[in-house]
């Protein structure tokens, strides 16, 4: 089954039944979106073409502000907070029907789990489960829709800025300090191997990792 609008935007689908087809809608170009004239809807089914339905847009205004942090391990489970608009509605009774998921390449996707919404401060707080290191795009949809805003980009990824010292003993015993980002505060979370050889955790923090070699 094929979806797509007059302008060639398409829908794609979620899940279908002998009755009912659901399908979420790519962006429609701002440059040309129209909110006055419906859009013709074309579907095709095993090359049957149904043109009978049209679809009007509504301008919406920017939502969503920010997501913090912007920058993850691509391993570690931890909670993201998206922040929206002074004037967003509070949705608190809503949420349920509210999700959150990021787009990565090759259309990859993966689902931020909804924690919690927090209407005074106008925060969204997800789960981040994680995901193959990319740069991601930041999805939130409604029961009409995803949700407008700026562009929100997730960066999954493991820096390494340096490690020291460069050279150590063939009989072993080596401290190894390695320094860089989104490193885990659980010994267990940070497997390091030098070669073949795994380098024992003995501290480790967000920012830095110490292990014997």
């Amino acid at each position: 089954m094929d979806i797509t609008f007059a302008d060639n935007t398409k829908c794609t689908v979620k899940s279908t039944s002998a009755t009912e087809a659901t399908c979420v809608t790519d962006g429609f170009d701002p440059t040309t979106i129209d909110t006055i004239n419906p859009y013709a809807v074309t579907i095709n089914v095993n090359t049957m073409m149904d043109t009978a339905n049209t679809i009007s847009l509504s301008t919406e205004v920017e939502r969503v502000v920010s997501i913090a942090p912007f920058s993850v391990s691509p391993v570690l489970k931890q909670n993201l907070v998206i922040t929206f608009d002074p004037a967003f509605t509070d949705i608190t009774a809503d949420l349920d029907n509210y999700s959150c998921f990021i787009r990565g390449a090759n259309s990859y996707e993966r689902e931020l789990n909804i924690v919690s919404y927090d209407d005074a401060a106008k925060q969204m707080t997800v789960k981040f489960n994680g995901a193959p290191s990319d740069d991601y795009v930041v999805f939130v949809q409604g029961p009409n829709g995803y949700v407008g805003g700026p562009r929100l980009t997730l960066k999954t990824t493991i820096e390494l800025d340096s490690f020291t010292p460069a050279q150590g003993s063939v009989l072993g015993g080596t401290l190894l300090t390695i320094n860089g980002a989104h490193y885990g505060t659980v010994p267990t979370d940070n497997p390091v191997k030098v070669g073949e050889n795994y380098c024992i955790i003995e501290e480790t923090s967000e920012f830095e990792i110490k292990c014997r070699i």
